[in-house]
């Protein structure tokens, strides 16, 4: 479907770029005969014209580009014209973006937004938001550049700036194809090429074009690649753009190159390298060179691969030592340019003060020494004003800073405190539920023993009824108990050497009893042999630990089936750790159930097969248990195949 509008968005990009009116020609000759033209201009007028020289040349000479941004920050500044002096900072931030000088624009982008807020300026407000998330891009700070770009297309949307508009989808294009999320850049590059289509703008074509082509081309899809290069190209070269004209031809090398065709390749990238040279940018020279070297490898004309080589990195060496002499100039220049406005106030001051001096000199001396006194009892009062302040502003910052950490563990304290009483809650009325049940059968039987007609021998089966009813309730009670203890760190367990086998063996033939009941088979293999089998556990937890599984093993399984129970050894961590395995034939789990197998109060699909009780805790203190004792559990189990409980647990080795 997005092939397809771009198909469309294609065809309506080649009937734009051939109407004649789309051209776009420099304004650069028209701009600077009005600066040196005598007709005199006002002052506002002034700072417009060489902020659109800045513009002009931005993409053909940087340098001079900065000097006439400058320029008109200075003439601006000594005007105190807010709009002029925002939009001189909103120019130099972006020459000094297009040098690399990423923390010296951001500041220039800062100071433009503060004034375009006071002014209350949303287009111009979404323009310094756009350069600001420019050098978080360059910084590689990409969130934080996709929140300004983000903002900025918001502002320029609601004031109905389209180019604004198209400048930031453009942005956010370039963002997330430099994330390599090439569906996302076309998205908002499909979006970019729609409005310069509507503003049939022809430089913003090419560019928008040329991003397009590098997309499709990574993804692979090279032949929409080629028809949106090329179409850059010639929107380009229709209009004079070397700079855009070099781009695509640079893309259109590399997609000739992903092709393996070299020749056309070279040819592009010769052009590329001929348009950069006329027009100055050493970025594409030096790209060119390093492209033009890769063709050569790989055709095996390796003479012609190190010359380029050597191109390209003599090129990479001179460019730091040109950029800090064109940076000196500029520097140079704006010196220059603030002595000279200096210059200018100072003698117009003077000529304003000419016709008082003569008759006012002496009171003018005094008139100056209590100017003067006055000025440095004032300034030695704002020292201390604004040292106090900032130091005042510190304590509210580091206040400040507490409130937020103690609001911080306050929250989570609270939500501690719930998670614990929406726990607290659940496990009483889990008890509730379960201990309903007993204590509603123990008052039964209570009724029918108070009953003159019972005779001895029911009197004594309702006992054993009760006596089981209330270990059932202990058993849970108990159980809620030890799982409290382990959750609140109070238990305390005694670590103690043993031989697993035979604590193992003993608690297999305790349970053969109740196996017997159900006609099931229990069998213990040591496979361990002579082995030692010591590990370092609390024996009560140890036997808690394996009873439970056994009794679940027993309780789960049907009639006349087996379990088996294996002790052995295996390598784990360069140590022969210590498996014991608990293997039944009942219904298994299903993921689902292994999911939630060793949570508290689990509910899971099987049930007993005998009419036995559960209360859904005793696998959670298992687990609880096992990790404490530096041990592991775990369960395999397929539906109606079985599950073999595993622990595992490191030897005891004396120091």
């Amino acid at each position: 479907m997005r092939i397809f509008r771009f198909a469309l968005l294609f065809i309506l990009l080649v009937l734009v770029c051939s109407t004649p009116n789309c051209a776009q020609t420099p304004r650069t000759d028209s701009l600077e005969s009005l600066l040196a033209n005598r007709t005199p201009v006002t002052d506002s007028t002034r700072i417009q014209i060489l902020c659109d020289l800045s513009r002009e040349y931005e993409s053909r000479n940087a340098v001079r580009a900065l000097i006439y941004a400058r320029q008109a920050l200075l003439l601006a500044d000594s005007l105190h014209f807010k709009f002029g002096l925002a939009k001189s900072q909103l120019r130099m931030g972006v020459v000094l973006w297009t040098q690399g000088f990423y923390e010296q624009s951001v500041e220039y982008n800062f100071k433009a937004l503060r004034i375009w807020q006071d002014l209350q300026d949303s287009a111009n407000i979404a323009y310094a938001l756009g350069g600001i998330g420019a050098n978080y891009r360059k910084m590689g700070n990409y969130p934080k550049a996709k929140d300004y770009y983000t903002q900025a297309l918001t502002l320029s949307t609601k004031a109905h700036d389209k180019r604004g508009m198209e400048s930031m989808l453009n942005n956010l294009g370039v963002l997330y194809f430099g994330e390599g999320m090439y569906d996302s850049a076309l998205v908002y590059w499909q979006r970019a090429l729609e409005i310069d289509v509507e503003l049939r703008d022809s430089a913003s074509i090419a560019l928008v074009s040329a991003n397009v082509a590098w997309a499709f081309n990574n993804k692979g899809e090279q032949e929409t690649a080629l028809q949106f290069a090329e179409q850059a190209l010639r929107t380009a070269e229709s209009i004079g753009d070397k700079r855009d004209a070099a781009l695509a031809c640079n893309v259109l090398a590399e997609i000739y190159m992903a092709r393996s065709m070299y020749a056309k390749a070279e040819y592009y990238q010769r052009n590329a390298l001929r348009l950069a040279e006329e027009y100055g940018g050493r970025e594409i020279m030096r790209w060119s060179y390093r492209m033009l070297s890769e063709i050569a490898r790989r055709t095996g004309n390796s003479d012609e691969a190190l010359r380029y080589y050597k191109d390209f990195h003599a090129l990479s060496d001179s460019m730091h030592t040109t950029e800090t002499a064109e940076h000196t100039a500029v520097l140079t220049t704006q010196y220059r340019d603030e002595q000279r406005i200096a210059e200018i106030a100072r003698l117009r001051d003077e000529a304003e003060q000419q016709s008082h001096i003569r008759n006012l000199l002496i009171a003018g001396v005094l008139l100056l020494l209590a100017l003067f006194a006055a000025g440095f009892s004032r300034y030695q009062y704002k020292r201390r004003t604004e040292s106090e302040l900032l130091r005042q502003q510190q304590i509210l910052e580091t206040q400040a800073m507490e409130i937020e950490m103690a609001n911080t563990q306050l929250a989570e304290q609270n939500q501690q405190l719930q998670d614990l009483n929406e726990e607290k809650n659940e496990i009483l009325g889990i008890v509730a539920h379960d201990l309903k049940n007993p204590i509603g059968a123990v008052r039964s039987y209570g009724e029918m023993i108070s009953l003159d007609e019972i005779s001895p021998n029911e009197i004594r089966s309702i006992s054993e009824s009760i006596v089981q009813t209330s270990n059932r309730m202990l058993e849970l009670v108990n159980n809620v108990l030890n799982a409290n203890t382990i959750e609140s760190g109070k238990m305390h367990l005694m670590l103690t050497v043993l031989e697993a086998a035979p604590i193992v063996e003993m608690l297999v033939g305790e349970y053969t009893g109740k196996a017997v009941e159900k006609g099931i088979t229990l069998h213990f293999m040591n496979l361990a042999d002579a082995a030692s089998t010591q590990i370092q556990v609390d024996e009560s937890a140890f036997m808690q630990i394996i009873e439970n599984i056994l009794s679940n093993a027993v309780k789960y399984s049907p009639y006349n089936k087996n379990i088996w129970v294996r002790i052995n050894k295996k390598e784990r961590s360069q140590q022969q750790w210590v498996v014991i395995e608990i293997q039944d034939e009942g219904p298994g789990f299903t993921n689902e159930d292994k999911e939630k197998l060793f949570g508290k109060f689990a509910r899971l699909s099987a049930r007993p097969t005998g009419g036995e009780h559960s209360t859904g805790l005793g696998l959670s203190i298992v687990k609880k248990l096992v990790e404490l004792m530096n041990g592991t559990v775990r369960c395999e189990s397929t539906p109606q195949k079985g599950a073999t409980f595993i622990l595992e647990f490191p030897p005891f080795i004396s120091e």
